[in-house]
């Protein structure tokens, strides 16, 4: 960031000082550069994905809650490609998002719980039990992907791969 956005920004976070937006840096883990980032990651693992749409902007990833008081979470990807690892295979590829491959791949992927799920430098990358592994870039000039849930939290991937984060009122 140039020195004016450092101030812009500085200037930003004191107006809004208590509340639950916090704009992280791309640069390392981000998840390790903040804990309740990495806490909010965490409460995905485990969820089976629900459902899935796609269009023509967008896929969304559903993770439901398994009982009626859990929270929803979802996963859009507005990245036109998305890197997939395909089960039993050591190869990654790149496909359009509205590509039969991936969406196939989804499909087969339905009622698997995820098993992990990490935001480094902008990249997201979500593996589901079955080998199903998702890889979605940052890019410079969009928003590539964003997580939301049912309680508040929104966490945008903005472009060149710097996160926007709302954190849930219980988390700020």
């Amino acid at each position: 960031m140039s020195e004016g956005a450092d101030d812009f920004a500085a200037k930003v976070a004191s107006l809004i000082s208590g509340s639950s937006v916090r704009v992280s840096d791309a640069s390392g883990s981000a998840a390790s550069a903040d804990p309740r980032l990495a806490e909010q990651l965490q409460l995905i693992v485990g969820r089976k994905l629900s459902q899935f749409s796609v269009s023509r902007f967008a896929i969304r990833l559903a993770f439901w809650g398994e009982d009626i008081g859990s929270v929803s979470r979802e996963i859009q990807v507005e990245h036109e490609t998305l890197e997939l690892r395909l089960p039993n295979s050591d190869r990654t590829a790149s496909l359009d998002r509205d590509d039969p491959v991936a969406v196939t791949s989804l499909l087969s992927a339905l009622s698997q719980p995820v098993i992990r799920l990490s935001v480094d430098d902008g990249k997201l990358v979500v593996e589901l039990k079955g080998g199903l592994v998702i890889g979605v870039d940052s890019d410079e000039h969009y928003e590539s992907w964003q997580i939301n849930s049912d309680d508040g939290l929104l966490i945008v991937c903005a472009p060149g791969g710097e996160l926007t984060i709302w954190y849930p009122e219980s988390q700020s």
